[in-house]
């Protein structure tokens, strides 16, 4: 799918919503569905309510569990076709009532729009929402945009997929499309023209009937195949694009270049449900601030939200889970968790967690979602209620990855194993999470945070774990800071030493594949661990997922590892060390143990390994963009941009992290991207009449390493 987006900034939306699985209806607050002479039925595993209204079939679905407000969702044509694929359930699982009212071939013609009119009003005297979400599949374009013109106060939001928006195109076939003798014929009937040249002449038709839309603040988006010869996009959806872009409208528009006029929707709708919660129920499930900015979530990224819960035992805490799939991935074999630490800014920079580019390359590279929550936790609250598994945010990532699995049509996603990576409370909670579940867990990342496996009465909130044996063949890694107890040994954080070393101690004394990694630079901030945390879960991933992805996890090769002192020192070969092998920490292997080496000496992990080039580059006028992944090993510091051979500037001129490496994304405290992301994006400032100019871009990773040069693009503006 390709989009094109215009005035519309990131949409929240399923990230807002905690959607309904019950399929009994909760009363509507204020709707009064009961209509003359109806009968029951069920849709969608809905009640739905049919009905006559004014000598025509209609009806109206009721949503398990409605939104304040009542909002609805309006099919105008063929609201049995397509249906899964056009937004409807989903609409519904939402809290979205949903309604048909039939008034046959007709066009969008004057009769039919009064209609319309007639069963709106009569929605919104029974309680719905005055402003609906119409649906206009095919030739249903016609009339949901033809009724908002006439009633822009009527509606929020238009979906149309290969929407008519001209009947000069279709049915009159008087553009490159197919067109319909028939249906031409029986259009100018509707429209009581008395012959065709004034059908061709009429100015109603969507395409020039704009202005009330973009006036009323109704957004539109729409899905369009490229190949559609029988309502081409050219005559249709991208004429009112341009048009009402022009006009300041708020639209987007999918692109999808193999399909023609079939099939109708999309494979996953997530994207046009996001928009339609967004325009029609903005306020629907709304976190509160600093919870609500956050970037939007287009495939390849999925999210769900849950709001709190206040059944004992469950999650007290609103959250928010944002999935990445590989693109192209045909099945998974994992998923990788990055969780967020405690506290308020912790919480929200788990926000962008999945958005990371150097997390998405080890996660591509084993075909894994990359998966990170953010619990919307006030500054003040006992964080305990989330990183403790226990507390509810155990099940809730499960129960999303249920979801997430269903939305990005990858229903494995809930069964896969898992590679958890966790800073302060967020590795107490992967810490949990492994003690829970050994069997399900790759290997487990502790990031300046540990659970605990004795109370301790200095913090009695915390419950401890028990270490069952299936979590000794778990490689499990603690990382804490220097500055937090081992250098340092007053301040905040000065008990986080002595708790990594009394779990290390737990575990490695049973036989565990434990080990520990100081990091000689940071107190709690996480600085430059994930150069060592990536390459170190890389050997896990590579030693433990099964190739066929219903086996059970393989077990971690213990031939070649290597042993390290916990407090820094030379590793050396398992085999061949002397002393109480339980004494040391665990290093899967020689590789591994260099890394180590490299990583507690000085944090500069070394690489010898280039980036990929930046790819599909792209030149708009003065702006150049372009495709790039991290480099596995160092991620991406920056590009450098090359005009006519001459290196012409680096973007960013200069990266962002005050925690450890510069990094094109900028860094957080736990780890995650700086909001708003940076786009990979330059203008070159020459203006226009320069002349011809070649342009390539060249990646650099944060090593200093530089890919070869993408392949060029040309400006020519003789």
């Amino acid at each position: 799918m390709i989009r094109s987006v215009f005035s519309i900034g990131p949409i929240p939306a399923l990230a807002w919503l905690a959607l309904a699985t019950c399929a009994t209806a909760e009363p509507s607050a204020g709707v009064d569905l009961a209509f003359p002479g109806e009968t029951i039925d069920r849709w969608q595993d809905h009640v739905r309510h049919n009905f006559m209204f004014q000598g025509r079939q209609a009806w109206v679905v009721e949503p398990a569990k409605p939104l304040p407000g009542n909002p609805w969702s309006w099919c105008m044509m063929f609201p049995d076709a397509f249906t899964r694929r056009c937004a409807a359930p989903q609409l519904l699982a939402a809290g979205f009532h949903h309604a048909f009212l039939d008034v046959g071939n007709t066009f969008g013609c004057p009769e039919a729009v009064a209609a319309l009119a007639a069963f709106h009003d009569e929605l919104v005297r029974r309680g719905l929402a005055q402003r609906a979400a119409l649906i206009g599949i095919s030739r249903g374009g016609l009339y949901a945009q033809r009724f908002a013109a006439e009633h822009p106060g009527s509606v929020s939001v238009i979906y149309g997929d290969n929407p008519v928006c001209d009947i000069r195109s279709w049915p009159g076939g008087k553009g490159s499309g197919r067109g319909s003798p028939k249906d031409w014929a029986a259009c100018l009937a509707a429209y009581t023209f008395k012959d065709e040249a004034q059908a061709l002449a009429w100015r109603g038709n969507p395409v020039d009937s704009l202005e009330p839309l973009a006036k009323g603040g109704i957004a539109m988006i729409h899905v369009v195949g490229d190949r559609d010869d029988v309502v081409p996009p050219a005559e249709n959806a991208l004429v009112v694009e341009r048009r009402y872009r022009q006009i300041g409208g708020t639209i987007e528009v999918i692109h999808e270049p193999s399909k023609g006029h079939h099939l109708h929707g999309l494979e996953n709708p997530q994207p046009v449900v996001e928009f339609l919660v967004a325009h029609a129920a903005p306020d629907a499930h709304r976190p509160s601030a600093p919870y609500d900015v956050r970037p939007a979530a287009r495939p390849p990224y999925f999210h769900v939200r849950y709001e709190a819960s206040a059944e004992p035992g469950e999650l007290i805490f609103p959250v928010t889970y944002t999935a990445w799939l590989p693109p192209g991935v045909e099945r998974l074999r994992g998923v990788i968790v990055h969780q967020h630490g405690c506290g308020e800014g912790s919480c929200t920079s788990g926000l962008t967690g999945a958005y990371d580019l150097h997390w998405q390359a080890l996660a591509r590279k084993h075909g894994c979602a990359l998966v990170a929550p953010s619990y919307e936790q006030p500054e003040k609250a006992d964080c305990q209620m989330w990183c403790d598994p226990r507390n509810g945010s155990g099940a809730a990532i499960q129960r999303a990855l249920e979801e997430l699995g269903r939305m990005a049509g990858h229903p494995e996603l809930a069964r896969v194993p898992w590679a958890l990576w966790g800073h302060s409370g967020g590795g107490h909670w992967a810490g949990g999470m492994t003690m829970l579940h050994p069997d399900r867990v790759v290997a487990a990342w502790l990031r300046s945070g540990v659970p605990l496996f004795e109370a301790d009465e200095k913090r009695p909130g915390i419950k401890p774990h028990v270490l069952p044996d299936g979590a000794l063949t778990v490689p499990i890694m603690c990382n804490p800071g220097t500055q937090e107890g081992f250098t340092v040994t007053d301040g905040r954080f000065k008990i986080v030493w002595p708790a990594n070393k009394k779990f290390f101690t737990t575990i490695r004394s049973r036989g565990g594949l434990v080990g520990v990694a100081i990091d000689p630079k940071t107190a709690h901030e996480c600085g430059n661990q994930r150069y060592l945390a990536i390459p170190w879960l890389d050997a896990c991933l590579t030693a433990r997922l099964p190739q066929d992805g219903a086996a059970a996890l393989v077990p971690m090769p213990t031939a070649g590892a290597w042993l390290a002192p916990i407090e820094g020192g030379t590793p050396v070969p398992a085999a061949t060390a002397q002393g109480d092998p339980l004494a040391s920490g665990w290093l899967p292997d020689e590789t591994l143990a260099r890394k180590w080496s490299q990583y507690v000496a000085d944090t500069a992990v070394a690489d010898d390994s280039p980036p990929s080039p930046p790819t599909n580059v792209r030149l708009s006028g003065r702006e150049l963009t372009w495709d790039a992944s991290a480099d596995l090993e160092s991620g991406l510091a920056g590009f450098v941009i090359e005009r006519d051979g001459e290196r012409l500037a680096k973007t960013p001129a200069a990266g962002r992290n005050p925690f450890g490496r510069a990094v094109f994304q900028g860094l957080q405290y736990s780890d995650t991207p700086i909001f708003p992301l940076v786009p990979f994006r330059f203008i070159d400032e020459i203006g226009p009449g320069a002349g011809r100019h070649r342009y390539r871009i060249i990646a650099v990773n944060t090593a200093g390493l530089e890919s070869a040069p993408s392949e060029p693009v040309v400006r020519d503006d003789r």
